[in-house]
């Protein structure tokens, strides 16, 4: 299972997470991000890629390198996992 973790000290409240998350993972209360079943997370890591306060993390992904490799966007990823 792929842990995420939402830093609340550096979390700016944007919502972007939430609005970005393709299977409602990460959702609003409080106007605030939760993660809420983390089991249906996909890895996508799209709501690390749009935090601008890098303030999500996530354990358990397994990046897979595809027939267009980019070593330069694999280094972008490797700070959300």
């Amino acid at each position: 299972m792929i842990e995420i973790t939402i830093n609340r000290e550096r979390c700016v409240r944007c919502l972007e997470c939430v609005d970005v998350c393709p299977t409602g993972v990460i959702v609003a209360k409080d106007n605030e991000p939760f993660v809420e079943n983390p089991d249906k997370c996909i890895g996508c890591l799209s709501c690390s890629y749009v935090c601008r306060a890098d303030a999500i993390t996530h354990k358990g992904v397994y990046i897979e390198k595809k027939l267009v490799y980019d070593p330069k966007l694999e280094e972008r990823i490797k700070k959300f996992v």
